[in-house]
């Protein structure tokens, strides 16, 4: 009994598990049976397989018959249907949850994972992944990998300043699992990598103007983090050079667009500006806001309302807006409950 790997994907296989006789057993007599085998395979870390998806796998409760359970002679098919192959396609997705409650903090830290949800295996070498972020000063940064399924002293990271600087990132912070890991198999993930890193100095970071941050909520998807294989962009989307920013000032609100955050009213932020997806976030700590909900609009520059919603809100937490259909470019102005509007910045690529 052992595994065979296929050199390309099949229909609901990667492989098979391929049973054989010794030569000592002789010969298998017509009418006769080679008798019941019994046997069981697992994953190396005991994870769970989805048989619903295997090619071979019937629910039968009792002996029966299964054609696509394949028999071969001398090397031939002589039973049965192999799965047809299907086209190779290598889809990694990135995974993360932010662990800080506030976005002011001495330390960013967080969960983050790999998953490949394709259908190749791929050398875990070939794969780096990028978390975007403003350094907010001038001092070394450190970082600490805390704890990592595959084993801490497998992922190495490294700080690096794209040139030219990106909207909402002057730096990122690159991950990469060592080549001794291995294969990363179809339908797996890395298990969880928690990091955290600091500056030399201890001084505080605005996550806010973060592009790849989200709030601290369930572990969930984020194409803000980037993941590259074999050097190229796989999964995610890249923060947009920063040539076009500039400083806007409007009536009591001002939009710093390099540092990506609308300041309107007392202390209520929103960000990121441009807008390049389908949602902002708004952070305030606004004294006049009394209410347990935000009452948000958005005018073009005709004065239209093109988004009007009320939205449940935390004070000092962050709140999530997402448009109910996908605006032009522009600029637009955004109003939080009654206090002046600022401008928003909405950018398509």
């Amino acid at each position: 009994m052992k595994y065979v790997q296929s050199a390309q994907p099949l229909n609901n296989a990667f492989g098979y598990i391929e049973y054989s006789f010794d030569s000592t057993t002789g010969n298998l007599s017509a009418g006769a049976n080679s008798g019941e085998i019994q046997s069981r395979f697992s994953n190396t870390d005991w994870s769970n397989f989805n048989e619903l998806n295997d090619y071979s796998y019937l629910n039968a409760t009792s002996y029966t018959t299964n054609n696509h359970i394949t028999v071969y002679r001398n090397g031939v098919l002589v039973w049965g249907t192999e799965p047809a192959a299907v086209t190779p396609v290598v889809t990694l997705k990135a995974y993360y949850q932010n662990k800080n409650t506030t976005a002011t903090t001495n330390a960013i830290q967080a969960y983050f994972k790999i998953n490949n949800e394709g259908n190749v295996p791929v050398a875990y070498k070939d794969i780096t992944a990028r978390y975007w972020f403003t350094e907010d000063g001038t001092a070394s940064l450190n970082y600490w990998i805390d704890y990592a399924k595959v084993g801490i002293s497998k992922v190495a990271g490294q700080f690096i300043k794209p040139s030219p600087v990106r909207d909402s990132a002057d730096t990122y912070f690159e991950l990469k699992i060592d080549s001794t890991v291995g294969i990363f198999y179809p339908l797996s993930g890395t298990g969880d990598i928690q990091y955290r890193f600091s500056k030399s100095d201890w001084s505080n970071f605005n996550e806010l103007n973060d592009y790849s941050y989200k709030p601290a909520a369930p572990y969930a998807e984020n194409n803000r983090i980037t993941i590259y294989y074999k050097g190229q962009l796989v999964y995610g989307t890249e923060p947009v050079t920063g040539a076009n920013a500039r400083t806007v000032t409007t009536h009591h609100s001002s939009v710093n667009v390099e540092d990506r955050i609308v300041t309107i009213g007392q202390v209520t932020n929103i960000y990121p500006n441009p807008v390049t997806g389908n949602r902002f976030y708004i952070n305030t700590n606004n004294k006049t806001i009394s209410a347990d909900k935000l009452n948000i609009k958005v005018y073009d520059l005709y004065g239209r309302i093109v988004l009007n919603k009320n939205i449940p809100y935390a004070k000092g937490a962050a709140t999530e807006v997402r448009f109910d259909k996908a605006l032009p470019a522009g600029t637009y102005m955004v109003q939080v409950n009654d206090n002046a509007a600022g401008k928003l910045i909405i950018s398509r690529q």
